[in-house]
């Protein structure tokens, strides 16, 4: 198909009693009316696909992404970003709390889950060592996880799967479990009518696995901060 045959836009969700808006997804559309939905969750290949949803679009070139040469803590580099160009992760709406989408609208639901443990220290190596976010800026993966346990998700980077996926994997057309993301980007492929390779970004992380606390039980309390994840993992057919 030729990217003229598709268009984009973003919509925003609504809490039905309150009438105020409460996460915002970019709906992509075909020719023949079929839509699809990707749920970003940080941490679960986001930035690729960001990256592979705008090349089938066709407008990858108009981003900038500088996140695997240099930290966030470099503004030097950061404000030579290409006045004409927007940043990547403005592409898709970023971390969207859950928000029902009738299915009736959106053909293609489609979403990434990754294990809760793993993707901990992938967010605590790219946010915390890499980028040096300000929120738990400094804090040791113990100390991240006590703020967890409080109920501080201060670094969204740590919210748990489940509040940007929901909690029915039965939602969702296509669904992957990172590494394997064969069903979610052959059901990508399939809305586009052709086939892209997806490219990885967000790589870089700040220190060797070595270097950061992983004794049996900082994995444990990992475990159950995030036990709705493996709850919504657990329930569903990969």
């Amino acid at each position: 198909m030729n990217v003229s045959e598709f268009r984009s836009g973003v919509i925003r969700a609504v809490d039905e009693d309150t009438k105020t808006p409460i996460s915002a997804y970019r709906i992509f559309q075909r020719a023949d009316g079929k839509r699809l939905v990707f749920y970003p969750v940080p941490k679960n290949a986001n930035s690729s696909f960001k990256r592979l949803l705008a090349e089938y679009m066709g407008i990858h070139d108009r981003f900038e992404f500088f996140d695997d040469d240099a930290p966030m803590v470099d503004k030097r580099l950061y404000a030579k970003k290409d006045s004409d160009k927007d940043w990547l992760w403005n592409f898709l709406p970023p971390k969207p709390k859950f928000a029902f989408l009738d299915p009736a609208q959106i053909s293609y639901r489609i979403a990434v889950a990754r294990d809760p443990v793993e993707r901990f220290f992938s967010a605590y190596k790219n946010r915390i060592l890499w980028h040096k976010d300000e929120a738990f800026g400094g804090l040791t993966s113990n100390q991240v996880v006590d703020e967890l346990e409080q109920g501080n998700f201060e670094n969204k980077h740590f919210l748990p799967q489940s509040y940007f996926l929901g909690a029915s994997p039965a939602y969702f057309t296509h669904l992957s479990l990172m590494p394997d993301l064969s069903n979610v980007l052959d059901g990508v492929a399939e809305f586009f009518g052709q086939r892209i390779e997806m490219p990885r970004l967000q790589t870089r992380h700040g220190e060797a696995d070595n270097s950061i606390d992983k004794d049996d039980r900082l994995i444990e309390r990992i475990r159950a901060v995030y036990s709705s994840d493996y709850e919504f993992i657990k329930s569903a057919q990969f």
